[in-house]
C-alpha cells in the first residue's frame, strides 16, 4: 500500500476520509492533501472500495469513500496500474448488487466513468456479466431476491448507455449499439414483460419494498429503452413494437387517483416518474420513428389525453402532465396532426388541457413568496426546469403550426374575456389577466431562442398594441410605487412579455419601458427587481445594423440611478443575484466611456462585494459577472484614456488582488491573473512595468501555482504581458529561464501544450537573436521530443505555426541550421513528414498566414533548390494556403459580450478581457508579397526551375502563380 498507510489500512483510510468532512477547514485540507499524496499508491482505489462494501463502518464514511473513489477514478484513471484496473472493475460489479441503495447508485456513477474510457474494447466482460446476472434474476421471478438483483444490474447498465443519447451519430457509435443491443434486447424485453404482469392498481396501491422495487425496475427499463431508441429504432424493438406499445398503454392507462392520495403537498412518487418516463419513450417514438409507431399512435394520444385531464392541478402530477402535454406538442407539429382536426377537438384541447393549465396556482404564489430564486430559475425561459405552464406554451405553439386560424381566434376570444373580468374587478380577476399574458405569448411567439427574444411572430397578433393597451400600463402603475406592487407576480409576468418580445416593442416605447424597468429595480421583492435586471439586460443589447437599438442620449437622464439602484442589489451579498451583475456588466458596455463618471464609486462597489463573499464564495455566476464588470471598466473606460484611469484602477484593484493571492481563494484566482494582464497590457507599448507589477513577476515561478489548471490560461496570460512590456526586467534578473521553464512543463500536458505553444511565441517575438540563441536547440528539442512521443493534431499545427514564426523572425537559415545541428538532416525530415503534410490543413486565418509567410521564405532556401521536387512541394503548397486567403480577415464579434458562456469549474475565460495576440499580425509580411519576391528572385538565378514548373506543377496551381505575379508586376 503507499506510504503513511500502516497495518490497519481500512481504519487508517477511514479515519483521514472522515476528516475530509470536518467542518474544521485546516483538518479538512490536511486529510484531502494526505489522501492524494497515497492515492497512487498500489491498491489504493481497491481499499476504497473494500471500506465502501464493509459494514462494520459508519455509513457517512463509506458514502464519502463512494464519493472520493468517483472523483479519484475521474482525474486519475489513466494513471491506475493496468492490475488495479481489472481488479477494480471485477470488485465493482460484485460490490454492486449487494450494497445499500445509495452506496449502489455511486458506484454505479464510477462504472460510468470507466466506461467512458474502456468501454467495451477495454472492458469486454461487463455487458456479458451484468447480463448473465440479469437473465438469472429474471428467471428466477418471482422471488424477492430476484427483484433486487434486477434493480442493482439495471441501474448499472442505465448509467452505462444513458450516453448514447447526448453522442453524436457514428459507425463507431452505431457498432457499439449493436454490440450493446446484441446483449440487452431480448433482455429488456422480457424484464417489461415480466414486471408488467404483476403491475394492477391494487399492487401500485402498497407501499412496500416489492412495490418500490417493481416500479424502480420499471423505471430504468423505461430509460434503458429510450438510451437504446435514441440514435436508430434498433430491429428487434421494431420487430416487438407491440409488446412494447402494449406495456406502455397499460403504464399510462392505471388511474392515479384509484390508488394514490391527491393531496397538494405530496411528492412526485415513483409511479408519477415511470409514467413520465414511458410518456417520454412514446414521444421519442412518435418524434423520429413515426412510421412505424403510427399504427399506435392513436390510441397513445387517447391515453395521454385522458391522463391530463384526470389529473389536478398538485404540483405532484407536474412532471407527467408536461411529459403528456410534450407528446401531444410533437403530434401536433408532426404529419400526423390530423387527429386535432376536428373542430371540437381543439375546442375540447384549449378548454380541459390548455386553461387549466395556463392559470396560475397556489403553489406557484407559494414559490414566489417564499422561494424567490425557485420561482426564477424554473419561470425563466431556458431553464432546465419544465413546467406546466411552459409546457403550455409549446402546446400552443404545435398547434399553431397547422391550425393558426383556428386557434388564434378561439384563444383570441379567451384573451378577450379575461381581459374585460380584470377591467371590471382587478382586485378578484388578476389571475385572468395574468393567464390572458400567457396565452397571448404562446400564440404570438413563432420563432426565436431565449438569447435574441422572439424573432418570428404570429401575424394575426398586434403584439405591439397589445403591449401598448395592457402592459405598458402594469409596469407604469408599478413603477409608481415599487415596494406596493397590487399585483407583483402580474407585474413579473408582464415584464416576462417584455423581454420575450423586446424586438417588436415600438421604438418610441422601448426608452419608456427601460425608464419603468429601472423604477422597479427599487422594488424589496426579489423576483421583481431580478425580472426587471433581465429584461434591461436584454433591451440594452438589442442591435440594428450594428449599431445599439436604443440610443444612449434617451437614457441619459436615468443612467446614475439605473448604476446606483444596480450597485445596490449587487452588494446584498447575501443573495449573490447573478442577474443583477450581469444586468450592471451589460449598462458598462452599453454606455461605455459615459461610465468614467461612475468609475470610482463602481470600483469600490464591486470590490467591497468581492471582498464580503471571499469568505464564504458561493454562486460562482455571480463571482464572474463581478469580474467581467471589471473587465469591462478597463475596456471601455479606462482604454480611452490610460493616462487618467489607469492608476485609479491599480489603486483599487492591487490591494484586494493582493490579499486574494496571498489567502489563494481559488475562485477568484483565475480572473485576477487575466485582470492582472488587461491592465499591464494598457500600459505603454514600450513603457517599463511599475513596480507594483515587477514584484509580481517571482511569484509567477511558483511550482505549485502551475498545479492549479485553472490558473493556467491567466498566468500564461500575465507571462506574456511581462516579455512585451518588461523585457529589460526579465534579462536582468535573468528571468529568461524559469519562464522557458514553465513552457517546457506545459508543452509536456496534452491538456495545457496550447498555452506553452502560445507562451513560446510570445518569446520568440520579443527576444533578440542574441537574447533567445543559447535556448533555441534545447527549445526546439522538447517539441520534437513531443511530436517523437506524444503527437496530437492541435499539438503538430502548433508546432508548425511556431517554426514558420520563426523563421520569419529570425530567416528560414537560422531554422535549417538548428534543425541540423540536433541531427543532421533533420530539416529535410522534418519539413518533409510533418511540415508539408499538416500545414495545409491550418484553418485558422492568421496562422494561416504566418504559416504561408514562413513557408514562402523557403523558396529561396539553397537546400531546398537542390531538391526540385520538394522544392515544387513548397510551391504548390504555399499557393494552397494561399487560396481563399483574406488580407484583413473579419474579426468574430464586436463590443458586444455574447449572452451565453461555457466554462468548466476550475476556469473561466473572462470575455471583456477580450483575445490577445499571441503574435503581433502588423509584423508578419504579407504572404504573396514573400510569395512573390522569393519566386521571382530564385527562378530568375536557376533556369532549370523553369522547366519543373512547366512540367510538373499543375495547370491550377501555375494559374493560381500567374494570377499573384500578375497582381504585384511581376513575371517568370
Amino acid at each position: 500500500m503507499a506510504n503513511g498507510f500502516e497495518a490497519s489500512t481500512l481504519s487508517t483510510l477511514a479515519s483521514y476520509i472522515d476528516a475530509t468532512l470536518s467542518p474544521n477547514a485546516t483538518m479538512r485540507r490536511n486529510a484531502e492533501a494526505f489522501l492524494q499524496s497515497n492515492e497512487k499508491g498500489p491498491g489504493f482505489s481497491l481499499l476504497l472500495v473494500e471500506l465502501i462494501s464493509n459494514s462494520n463502518f459508519q455509513f457517512f464514511t463509506r458514502q464519502a469513500a463512494a464519493v472520493y473513489l468517483k472523483n479519484y477514478i475521474k482525474r486519475s484513471w489513466e494513471d491506475v496500474d493496468e492490475m488495479e484496473r481489472e481488479k477494480l472493475k471485477r470488485s465493482l460489479t460484485d460490490s454492486l448488487l449487494y450494497l445499500p441503495v445509495q452506496l449502489r447508485k455511486l458506484l454505479t456513477e464510477t462504472i460510468s466513468v470507466i466506461a467512458d474510457s474502456d468501454f467495451p474494447s477495454n472492458w469486454e466482460y461487463l455487458l456479458p456479466e451484468l447480463c448473465s446476472k440479469l437473465e438469472q434474476a429474471i428467471n428466477s421471478f418471482p422471488h424477492q431476491l430476484s427483484w433486487s438483483t434486477c434493480d442493482g444490474v439495471l441501474e448499472a447498465v442505465d448509467a452505462l448507455v444513458e450516453c448514447y443519447r447526448h453522442l453524436f451519430r457514428s459507425d463507431d457509435l452505431l457498432l457499439e449499439l449493436k454490440y450493446v443491443l446484441g446483449h440487452m434486447q431480448v433482455l429488456s424485453e422480457r424484464n417489461v414483460a415480466f414486471s408488467k404482469s404483476y403491475l394492477t392498481p391494487e399492487v401500485v396501491k402498497e407501499d412496500n419494498e416489492y412495490t418500490h422495487t417493481l416500479l424502480e425496475i420499471l423505471f430504468r427499463c423505461c430509460r434503458i429503452f429510450y438510451s437504446l431508441c435514441y440514435q436508430d429504432l434498433p430491429e428487434y424493438f421494431e420487430d416487438h413494437m407491440e409488446e412494447w406499445a402494449r406495456g406502455f398503454l397499460k403504464i399510462l392507462n392505471i388511474s392515479l387517483s384509484s390508488v394514490s392520495s391527491d393531496s397538494e403537498d405530496s411528492d412526485n412518487s415513483l409511479f408519477d416518474q415511470v409514467q413520465a418516463e414511458t410518456l417520454d419513450n412514446v414521444t421519442l417514438c412518435a418524434e423520429k420513428y413515426e412510421e412505424e409507431f403510427r399504427p399506435y399512435l392513436s390510441q397513445f394520444v387517447s391515453a395521454t389525453w385522458s391522463l391530463l385531464i384526470r389529473h389536478g392541478n398538485s404540483t405532484k402530477y407536474d412532471q407527467v402532465v408536461t411529459a403528456g402535454m410534450g407528446l401531444l406538442t410533437i403530434v401536433s407539429k408532426s404529419v400526423d396532426f390530423g387527429l386535432f382536426s376536428e373542430p371540437d377537438t381543439l375546442k375540447q384541447v384549449c378548454e380541459y388541457i390548455i386553461i387549466p393549465n395556463v392559470e396560475l396556482r397556489e403553489d406557484d404564489q407559494d414559490l414566489f413568496e417564499e422561494n424567490p430564486m425557485e420561482y426564477i430559475r424554473q419561470d425563466m425561459e431556458g431553464s432546465d426546469a419544465e413546467t406546466r405552464r411552459r409546457a403550455v406554451c409549446e402546446l400552443v405553439k404545435g398547434l399553431c403550426t397547422h391550425y393558426e386560424n383556428a386557434i388564434t381566434e378561439i384563444f383570441s376570444n379567451y384573451v378577450y374575456s379575461m381581459l374585460q373580468e380584470f377591467a371590471k374587478d382587478p382586485t378578484n380577476k388578476w389571475k385572468g389577466k395574468d393567464a390572458a399574458i400567457y396565452l397571448v405569448t404562446a400564440i404570438g411567439w413563432k420563432g426565436g431562442t431565449e438569447r435574441v427574444g422572439a424573432t418570428v411572430v404570429n401575424q394575426l397578433v398586434d403584439l405591439g398594441q397589445f403591449y401598448k393597451n395592457h402592459i405598458i400600463p402594469e409596469l407604469e402603475s408599478a413603477s409608481k410605487q415599487p415596494d406596493n406592487i397590487r399585483f407583483p407576480i402580474l407585474t413579473c409576468d408582464s415584464i416576462k412579455f417584455a423581454t420575450s418580445f423586446r424586438n417588436q416593442i415600438p421604438d418610441g416605447l422601448l426608452p419608456v419601458t427601460l425608464t419603468f424597468m429601472s423604477e422597479l429595480l427599487s422594488s424589496r421583492l426579489p423576483v421583481v427587481h431580478t425580472y426587471s435586471c433581465i429584461s434591461i439586460e436584454k433591451i440594452l443589447s438589442l442591435q440594428e445594423n450594428g449599431e445599439w437599438k436604443v440610443k444612449k442620449e434617451n437614457l441619459a437622464e436615468f443612467v446614475s440611478a439605473l448604476v446606483h439602484r444596480l450597485l445596490s442589489l449587487m452588494m446584498n451579498v447575501s443573495s449573490q443575484n447573478e442577474y443583477t451583475v450581469k444586468c450592471l456588466m451589460r449598462v458598462i458596455i452599453f454606455f461605455g466611456t459615459d461610465m468614467a463618471p461612475f468609475l470610482e464609486t463602481l470600483l469600490n462597489g464591486i470590490v467591497k462585494t468581492l471582498e464580503m463573499i471571499s469568505q464564504n464564495p458561493g454562486n460562482p455566476n455571480f463571482i464572474h459577472y463581478c469580474f467581467e464588470c471589471i473587465a469591462g471598466l478597463t475596456r471601455y473606460v479606462c482604454t480611452e484614456n490610460p493616462s487618467s484611469h489607469l492608476p485609479l484602477l491599480e489603486t483599487k484593484l492591487f490591494p484586494f488582488f493582493q490579499s486574494v493571492l496571498t489567502a489563494d481563494i481559488a475562485e477568484f484566482v483565475p480572473y485576477i491573473f487575466q485582470v492582472l494582464a488587461q491592465l499591464a497590457e494598457l500600459h505603454g507599448e514600450y513603457e517599463e512595468l511599475p513596480s507594483s507589477y515587477q514584484s509580481l513577476l517571482p511569484v509567477l515561478f511558483t511550482p505549485s501555482l502551475w498545479n492549479r489548471n485553472g490558473y493556467i490560461p491567466g498566468m500564461v496570460r500575465l507571462l506574456q504581458a511581462f516579455l512585451r512590456k518588461s523585457m529589460n526586467h526579465i534579462m536582468a534578473n535573468n528571468q529568461l529561464t524559469p519562464i522557458l521553464g514553465v513552457f517546457q512543463n506545459l508543452v509536456a500536458s496534452k491538456v495545457h501544450d496550447y498555452y506553452g505553444m502560445s507562451l513560446i511565441e510570445s518569446i520568440v517575438e520579443t527576444c533578440d537573436m542574441s537574447q533567445l540563441e543559447p535556448f533555441l536547440p534545447e527549445i526546439v528539442q522538447i517539441m520534437l521530443v513531443r511530436l517523437q512521443k506524444g503527437r496530437t493534431i492541435r499539438f503538430t499545427r502548433a508546432f508548425i505555426v511556431f517554426i514558420s514564426f520563426l523563421s520569419i523572425k529570425y530567416g528560414s537559415e537560422i531554422v535549417v541550421s538548428l534543425l541540423n545541428r540536433i541531427q543532421d538532416g533533420l530539416f529535410v525530415q522534418v519539413f518533409e513528414h510533418v511540415w508539408l503534410p499538416n500545414v495545409v490543413q491550418e484553418a485558422n486565418p492568421k496562422d494561416r498566414k504566418i504559416c504561408a509567410t514562413g513557408l514562402a521564405l523557403y523558396l529561396s532556401c539553397p537546400t531546398l533548390i537542390e531538391l526540385p521536387n520538394l522544392w515544387l512541394s513548397v510551391l504548390s503548397t504555399v499557393l494552397s494556403l494561399l487560396e481563399g486567403y483574406q488580407e484583413n480577415p473579419t474579426q468574430g464579434g464586436n463590443h458586444e459580450m455574447e449572452g451565453s458562456r461555457e466554462y468548466d469549474i476550475q476556469f473561466s475565460q473572462l470575455a471583456l478581457v477580450g483575445n490577445r495576440e499571441n503574435i503581433q499580425m502588423n509584423k508578419v509580411p504579407e504572404p504573396d508579397q514573400m510569395l512573390v519576391n522569393n519566386f521571382t528572385e530564385v527562378v530568375a538565378n536557376n533556369e532549370s526551375l523553369k522547366g519543373v514548373i512547366q512540367s510538373s506543377l499543375s495547370n491550377h496551381f501555375q494559374q493560381l502563380l500567374a494570377s499573384h505575379l500578375q497582381k504585384l508586376g511581376r513575371s517568370i
